[in-house]
């Protein structure tokens, strides 16, 4: 007997728990063999009765194998048949698909036969139906059989038709087609030369199907452009005889025979145009507008050169160039006015045909560029540009072209010279209406600026706008400038404005606020003024100008570059109104100034008040809860309107405006210079702040402007002096930097003062200590 291993024995005791075995006692041990032997009966009981079934299951399963044996053999069978139908059809498909390919081929071909068969028919047709349209002198059925052969030509399926009879046929119908040209070149001609303007339009289309579009372009051109040079002959043989046989008695009227060649040729166009572009192609129109403008550049060309020579103007662009020093005082007199009219005259002719010609020449640009630009996008028809290289005609290098700078190059020589006589007449008849407060010179310098530079704007030619407008800037940064500054300068005005001023209160109480009489006012303080408003009209007139000359450029020149050479021009304009009002504004600062000496007792009232004194005035207002101000106030107030409320009707309200604003900004700083050399308790400050609020309270009336701005940096001054520690100013101040800068004050203003000016002024408090202020972090 085999003695187990200990890896097996170790085996066992994973597989079986011994412990629990080892705690089984003999009955244990008997129930369970009981057990065993009773499952070991069962098992064995199972396995008869699976031994007993064994016998039946046999035979069945013998059957089953035979069935399954003869079912297979059917399927086998079932699918071979089923693959041999599928094999036949799939040769019956492939030949279907074989028929159906040659009869395709067969179709084809077929096709093909058909259509050389009817391309040999038509092209019978058409060889016929020229023969017997040209017997009949029908042209148009014999150009559309041509046209409908050349279409056959370009057939492939007749290009590669070959027959016995198809030389015949080409050859026969290329004579009937050469016969064809010869009769519509026949009937062309004899239409030209009846002048029957509907046949020649009928057999030059007629040109077209034959394969002739140029020629019977080249025809139309030729005969229209006849029609032109013979009207337009007539038109300048009459203005010739009028200029150089003026004895004849006629009118020169160069204006109306110039419309009439350039309406003749824009009616010409436009009648023709959309019949060519129809029967010839755009091509044609083309054509048609380069003859047209041909005969209209030279007949046109020598009409503007007899409108020259009739009215001299090299003699006189000459003439006014010579004579362009002549004084005001000669542009004063009648003569030169007559002769300025005369100028005027001119102007306007030479503009009216000016801009006619400039109107036609774009207006055959216009035509010309979408005629070829069909052309181009269009096939077939008359090429363009055309096929010999000729170039197309430049329009802006021809003789009218030429005529016309050169007239607008004497228009600018006149131009600028009536405009300098004029305003210097201008200035030389320069006078004060009754009951104006503005001179003459004024409006009529500006209307004359305006005139001429709108003229030469309306030219729509740069070169000559930018030198009248440049004329026009000189003419008032000049002769017009130095005219108002002369007045401005004449007769000591300034000092019998300043010494004529109303005293503070008598004469005050005895005139009433509003000054002098009309009759009483100096001539020469009266002159002073209407120089002032002069000035100041003057450059608002100029803005004003601009503006609207800038506005005229736009809606006459286009191209962004041409804008800009205008605005260039202008740009100078702009500086001349800014020159114009600097000079208005220093001549209200030059009577402001003499208008301070008056304020110098009330000034000496300011700097005697006791601001500091506890027991002073001040002082005993603000114990007392007082408003009142201090006597100053009152001074200022009253010899500023002594002097300044008699000019409100004689100066321009701009003017006066600017006057009252000048003198409350000179009291401003008068007043802060004396508060700067004062010292104050709180009280007093107080009472600071009190008196700049009434000063500007009674100040306010003299000016419809408001004043609040110019006295804004003296009413900071005063509310920083009121604080009541130096810790408030600190709050007011905003905490800014310690640079000069002055931040803002939280308040929605900008403080006026620097951080060094805050210290001085809190300095002026006898109250605050120099340690306090010197530790503000400003």
């Amino acid at each position: 007997m085999t003695t187990p291993s200990h890896a097996a024995l170790e085996s066992v005791a994973h597989a079986v728990d011994l412990d629990r075995i080892r705690a089984l006692d003999g009955a244990d041990l008997q129930r369970a063999l009981q057990e065993a032997r009773a499952a070991q009966q069962a098992h064995e009981e199972n396995l008869e009765r699976l031994i007993a079934n064994r016998g039946k299951l046999a035979p069945a399963a013998d059957r089953l194998s035979d069935t399954a044996s003869s079912t297979l053999a059917d399927v086998r069978a079932q699918l071979d048949a089923l693959t041999g139908a599928v094999r036949a059809s799939s040769q019956r498909a492939d030949h279907v698909s074989a028929r159906v390919r040659a009869l395709d081929s067969a179709q084809s071909r077929a096709r093909q036969a058909l259509s050389r068969v009817q391309a040999v028919q038509r092209r019978a047709s058409c060889v016929d139906g020229i023969r017997s349209a040209l017997a009949t002198g029908d042209f148009e059925a014999a150009a559309d059989h041509v046209k409908s052969y050349r279409d056959l030509e370009a057939d492939t399926a007749l290009v590669q038709l070959q027959g016995p009879g198809a030389g015949e046929q080409t050859a026969a119908v290329a004579e009937a087609r050469a016969e064809l040209e010869v009769a519509l070149r026949e009937q062309l001609a004899a239409a030209v030369k009846a002048n029957d303007h509907d046949a020649v339009l009928r057999f030059a289309a007629l040109l077209g199907p034959v394969g002739r579009p140029a020629e019977g372009a080249d025809a139309v051109a030729a005969y229209v452009g006849g029609l032109l040079q013979e009207r337009a002959r007539d038109d300048v043989r009459e203005v010739d005889d009028a200029v150089n046989r003026p004895g004849l008695g006629k009118h020169v009227d160069c204006a109306g025979a110039l419309t009439g060649i350039l309406r003749d040729a824009g009616v010409a166009i436009e009648r023709h145009r959309a019949p060519l572009a129809d029967s010839l192609g755009s091509g044609a129109v083309a054509v048609l507008i380069t003859a047209a403008h041909d005969v209209v550049d030279r007949h046109a060309a020598s009409v503007l050169k007899l409108f020259a020579k009739y009215r001299a103007l090299a003699d006189l662009a000459a003439k006014v160039a010579s004579g362009g020093g002549a004084s005001s005082a000669a542009a004063a007199t009648d003569a030169a006015q007559d002769a300025n009219a005369d100028i005027e005259a001119v102007l306007h002719e030479i503009l009216a045909m000016c801009l006619q010609g400039e109107e036609y020449l774009r207006y055959v640009e216009a035509r010309l560029g979408a005629a070829a630009e069909a052309a181009q996008n269009t096939p077939g028809g008359v090429p363009w540009p055309p096929a010999d290289g000729d170039a197309p005609p430049a329009l802006r290098g021809g003789a009218l072209a030429a005529a016309v700078s050169e007239l607008l190059s004497w228009y600018v020589a006149l131009e600028e010279h009536y405009l300098e006589s004029s305003v210097d007449r201008a200035v030389a008849i320069d006078d004060v209406p009754a009951g104006a407060v503005v001179s003459s010179v004024v409006d009529d310098a500006l209307y004359i600026a305006s005139k001429c530079c709108q003229r030469a704007i309306s030219t729509a030619h740069v070169p000559t706008a930018c030198a009248v407008l440049t004329q026009a800037n000189q003419a008032l940064a000049g002769p017009l400038r130095s005219a108002l500054a002369a007045r401005l300068s004449a007769h000591g005005g300034r000092q019998r404005i300043v010494a004529n001023a109303p005293g503070a209160l008598g004469e005050l109480s005895d005139m009433g606020i509003g000054g002098w009489t009309d009759g009483s006012v100096p001539k020469e303080a009266r002159d002073h003024c209407v120089a002032m408003n002069d000035l100041q009209v003057c450059a608002g007139h100029i803005a004003k100008l601009r503006a609207q000359l800038q506005q005229v450029s736009r809606q006459v020149f286009s191209a962004a570059r041409d804008r800009e050479r205008v605005d260039s021009v202008l740009s100078d304009m702009a500086r001349t109104a800014s020159d114009v009002r600097a000079a208005a504004a220093h001549a209200v600062d030059q009577v402001c100034a003499g208008l301070q000496p008056r304020l110098s007792d009330a000034l000496a009232a300011l700097a005697a008040t006791a601001y500091h004194d506890a027991d002073g005035p001040g002082a005993a207002q603000g114990a007392q809860g007082g408003g009142a101000e201090s006597p100053w106030v009152r001074q200022i107030a009253t010899e500023a309107a002594s002097a300044v409320t008699w000019l409100e009707d004689l100066l321009t309200q701009e003017g006066y405006n600017s006057l009252v604003l000048a003198l409350t900004g000179a009291i401003a700083s008068k007043v802060e210079g004396a508060v700067a050399r004062l010292h104050f308790s709180q009280v007093g400050a107080l009472q600071l702040d009190r008196d700049v609020r009434a000063l500007q309270a009674q100040l306010a009336p003299l000016s419809q402007a408001p004043i609040r701005d110019r006295l804004a940096r003296l009413t900071q001054v005063a509310t920083l002096l009121s604080v009541e520690s130096p810790e408030e100013a600190m709050d007011l101040w905003g905490g800014g930097d310690a640079g000069e800068a002055a931040p803002d004050s939280g308040r929605g203003a900008a403080w006026r003062l620097t951080a060094v000016e805050v210290r001085q002024l809190l300095a002026l408090r006898v109250d605050f200590s120099a340690e306090a202020l010197m530790a503000l972090q400003l």
